[in-house]
């Protein structure tokens, strides 16, 4: 396994893994929550922003 290689981490009640697109509906629901991207101290993308956020983060990350 090379270093970057991507991991799934699975427990009895969360599984942790990469992002990926088809995580935008899911997250985007998850953010309406209590409006999270109103917050003033912290940097969430309103729900209509997610798959573009998703999308720049992982144009970053395939950067390096």
């Amino acid at each position: 396994m090379a270093f970057t290689d991507p991991v799934i981490l699975k427990g009895h009640y969360v599984v942790l893994e990469p992002l990926a697109h088809e995580h935008a509906p899911q997250l985007a629901e998850a953010v309406r929550d209590g409006e999270l991207w109103k917050l003033w101290y912290t940097t969430i993308p309103a729900p209509e922003e997610m798959p573009k956020e998703i999308g720049r983060r992982l144009e970053k990350q395939a950067e390096g």
